[in-house]
């Protein structure tokens, strides 16, 4: 315990202690680290084999690991394209292995984070993943049905296991290394031969989670019927079966002396076993679906993921809850601007609408009414008046200046994707997972008139410029008259989202084969086709002068497209994950962008130049620039998650307090929005210093304790 203790206290006095400056040179790079958690469900989690750090993989698409001890973020390792299945530590904790559904397996270097290698071969998800005891060999499980094994150093497959008939979804190493044990869909648990790739034996076993204990005798497994069951792995015999559960079970694992059966299950429990005699020996209890296990390497401690993003470390033998990692953001789900371009709203999955002042020192006031996700927020023409709009099936109006509740709208029988308001903010238009378009008086909050008919979900609507006519994208795109509420037109083909040019001559739409499709407003006639995303659009908007139109997609890009030309104007690797919403400024010189790894992003349109990042919390925000320059409304003397990592030493973080005098700048936000728009960054930003040149505060007790 002590070499524990000392070794961080002579890394922070060497970053802190200008004295000490043989370090000094060597610190040539310094990266500002947000700990924000997961955006999605925990999938997989693994130890690394000295205790000290865990991995976790999330459906966020990213791979995260975390201190063990302090429950610090060390760092977010982002490549994958789709959700990540599956994490595995190498048996010398050098390498970090993912699986994913964007069919490939990557290796990570775990002192670095960077991205090693990655293994392609397999045609469909790749679902579990496991090294061989000598770590030279990595096994796959795929939903191609097949169990492949590969080279560490070459990347190259090796051998081929064939018999399932449905997706893999678990696998295993015995301890020797000569047996790997597979479970798929097809409900069997087989048995193969690793180094000849012969299939030893089939357990027709009604489950597709597998664990092979630390011995190697046996195998126990999980499924959606709730029950755990031990098999013996030489014969294929059932030797117990543990019940309990009320619902599917994810995940199970053994523990590392083998005398104890840990099971996850959808009933939100952790549970732990007796191999010997079958009988519950502690239940945890989570807030969410339990999705993943892993046993610390000394067995004291077993940790969780859930659902709720959120990993869980408890202690095996009281059964107590030691700590909680993650869990600290929300995806964003939709943004806009003020009509002056002052404020921004955004809604999020915490069912929060947050108003962000921009201008001047920030805030942020959370608006809370909604009781699930907030899918669509919008001002109004005059900037008094918000709308959001959510999965609780309600439209919610707010007051800015007052920042409370107005009126609640309720009609929807189904979640509320799209709102649009009147030029005059008189009316309000709402479109709905229930195919239907309601349009509500803002003053009296009733119902005027439904459009219906729409051939799916509506995820978009759009008044023309003098308000007549309303736009509708759901399945189809259809357009009514707003007085009569007569059906005036309908285009065919199927929508992922819609935006109406602000000459309401151009709709823009999101097509099935990712493009995007002008079309003439009026006749329904192709202009043009913009080519380039590799998954489903999921937001549009025009710039205010409409010679510009910016996408946001599932494939993590922003894009920009010339409106007369169709040609693609600039990419942008904006999140990490899906760009959900895209917004620009009304005068048309920012451009704003919503991400599922729960930031908002600031660019230039003309330059695709990121300006800042917002990074919402809980209660509190942090903003960060490319530069490394930092602010937030945390409490200055006691910061917690936020950290440095110099060098690409990730493992070793560093404490705020090490930059912050030359990083830290309050009203960052407003002043790099401001500086950028009438180009006096230079003047309002004195140029960083090397990081090795930096005279650094000296230690203080708190950071040396």
């Amino acid at each position: 315990m002590r070499t524990h203790w000392y070794l961080p206290v002579l890394l922070v006095i060497a970053l802190l202690d200008p004295s000490r400056s043989s370090a000094q040179p060597n610190a040539s790079k310094v990266e500002l680290h947000v700990e924000t958690g997961h955006t999605r469900a925990i999938t997989a989690l693994a130890y690394s084999p000295d205790g000290r750090t865990i991995a976790s993989a999330s459906d966020d698409q990213t791979i995260r690991l975390w201190d063990v001890t302090t429950g610090t973020e060390l760092k977010s390792m982002e490549g994958h394209s789709d959700n990540v299945k599956s994490v595995m530590f190498s048996p010398d904790g050098k390498t970090i292995a993912s699986a994913s559904d964007d069919q490939t397996i990557r290796l990570w270097d775990i002192d670095t984070g960077a991205e090693l290698k990655q293994i392609r071969g397999h045609s469909g998800s790749v679902n579990a993943i496991a090294f061989s005891p000598d770590g030279t060999m990595l096994g796959s499980g795929s939903d191609d049905g097949t169990v492949r094994l590969w080279d560490m150093k070459t990347g190259k497959e090796l051998r081929r296991f064939e018999g399932h008939t449905k997706p893999v979804i678990s696998l295993d190493f015995s301890f020797d290394g000569k047996t790997i044990a597979s479970g798929s869909l097809d409900r069997t648990i087989r048995i193969w031969n690793a180094d000849s790739g012969a299939e030893r034996r089939r357990i027709d076993a009604l489950s597709y989670f597998i664990d092979i204990s630390p011995d190697g005798n046996t195998i126990g497994s999980g499924s959606d019927d709730k029950i755990v069951r031990l098999w013996d792995i030489r014969t294929g015999v059932e030797l117990k079966r543990f019940t309990g559960h009320s619902s599917s079970i994810r995940d199970i694992a053994f523990s590392p002396d083998g005398n104890t059966v840990a099971s996850a299950s959808d009933d939100k429990t952790v549970r732990l076993w007796d191999p010997q005699t079958g009988s519950e020996l502690k239940r945890f209890d989570g807030p969410g679906e339990q999705f993943a296990l892993a046993f610390a390497p000394d067995g004291r401690t077993l940790a969780s993921g859930d659902f709720q993003q959120t990993i869980f470390i408890w202690d095996v033998k009281s059964g107590s809850e030691i700590k909680r990692l993650g869990g600290r953001s929300a995806w964003v789900r939709s943004i806009d601007f003020s009509p002056d371009s002052t404020a921004i709203v955004t809604g999020h999955d915490d069912n929060s609408v947050r108003l962000w002042k921009i201008s001047g020192p920030m805030e942020m006031t959370r608006l809370e009414g909604h009781s699930s996700m907030v899918a669509s927020v919008l001002f109004s023409s005059d900037g008094t008046m918000i709308a959001s709009g959510s999965y609780d099936k309600t439209v919610r109006l707010w007051d800015v200046e007052s920042r409370s509740a107005i009126k609640v709208f309720q009609g929807h029988s189904r979640s509320v994707y799209a709102l649009a308001f009147t030029h005059d903010g008189q009316y309000l238009a709402s479109g709905s997972e229930d195919q239907t378009i309601r349009l509500w008086n803002v003053s009296t909050g009733t119902e005027i008139k439904q459009f219906g008919g729409q051939s799916g979900w509506v995820r978009s609507v759009a008044f023309d410029f003098d308000d007549k006519t309303l736009f509708g994208g759901g399945g189809d795109v259809q357009a009514w008259d707003v007085t009569t509420g007569a059906a005036l037109k309908r285009f065919g083909g199927w929508v992922s989202q819609m935006a109406l040019s602000p000459d309401s001559k151009i709709l823009a739409t999101g097509s099935s084969d990712h493009s995007i499709l002008l079309r003439d407003a009026g006749s329904g006639a192709e202009l043009k086709r913009l080519q380039g995303h590799t998954n489903d659009v999921l937001s549009l908007a025009f710039s205010p002068d409409g010679r510009v139109l910016a996408s946001g997609s599932m494939d993590g890009t922003l894009r920009l497209w010339d409106v007369s030309t169709g040609a693609e104007l600039k990419r942008i690797k904006a999140h990490p994950f899906w760009v959900n919403s895209v917004r620009f400024s009304r005068d048309g010189r920012i451009l704003t962008s919503g991400g599922a790894d729960g930031t908002i992003k600031f660019w230039t349109p003309e330059t695709a130049r990121e300006l800042a990042t917002v990074i919402p919390l809980e209660a509190e925000w942090v903003v960060t620039t490319p530069g490394g320059r930092f602010d937030t409304n945390k409490s200055l003397d006691k910061i917690e998650g936020l950290h440095w990592i110099v060098n690409d030493e990730i493992l070793k973080p560093v404490p705020l307090e090490a930059f912050m005098r030359h990083y830290y700048e309050p009203n960052l936000l407003a002043r790099v929005l401001k500086c950028t728009q009438e180009g006096t960054c230079d003047r309002e930003f004195k140029p960083l210093p090397p990081i090795g040149a930096i005279n650094r505060a000296r230690p203080s007790v708190a950071v040396v304790r």
